[in-house]
């Protein structure tokens, strides 16, 4: 189980494009959606896990965690982890990046990495990593181009993913 959710037996992988991601990336157990964005976002704090995410989320009266990945920095999962959250597995709307029309939830995969990167340092070395891997795939299987991958700043007014986040250096290591 992925984030503490059970998990289906798996279907038969969908015919889409590979990029060579982890087997546990894609949705074997809902019809995929025709995923358009990525948007990436910081925790805004310094430790947590998708099973904290889900927590502080249903409390708030969301269904569950509101990302589809998680990354973990090491303090509750891995540095590095990648965690496959309930609304990926089940290819439902998200709940991260909430505009008037809804079309980062309705159409775009969030992806948050834990740690707050507007006043403290940036991600790890092996979250950074493990973004980039993350979002090669996504965008190979979605056939989503790099100006499609949003900081949740771009989405809303917030500071999100925070200005310690690499993202020139990012955007160019994804392109």
């Amino acid at each position: 189980a992925s984030g503490g959710i059970p998990i289906p037996a798996a279907k038969p992988f969908p015919a889409r494009a590979s990029a060579g991601g982890d087997p546990s990336w894609a949705s074997f157990y809902a019809t995929e959606r025709d995923w358009k964005w990525i948007v990436i976002h910081h925790s805004d704090d310094d430790s947590g896990c998708c099973a904290k995410y889900d927590k502080v989320h249903r409390d708030k009266g969301w269904d569950c965690c509101g990302y589809d990945f998680v990354i973990g920095n090491g303090t509750q999962t891995a540095d590095g982890q990648i965690e496959v959250g309930r609304r990926w597995v089940l290819q439902s709307t998200g709940a991260h990046a909430k505009t008037p029309d809804n079309r980062f939830n309705e159409y775009g995969v969030g992806i948050v990495l834990v740690g707050e990167f507007e006043h403290g340092g940036g991600p790890t070395a092996r979250q950074y990593d493990a973004l980039v891997r993350l979002t090669k795939w996504l965008m190979a299987r979605y056939h989503i181009s790099a100006d499609r991958v949003l900081r949740h700043g771009d989405c809303k007014a917030t500071a999100c993913p925070g200005k310690n986040f690499p993202w020139a250096r990012f955007i160019a290591d994804i392109s």
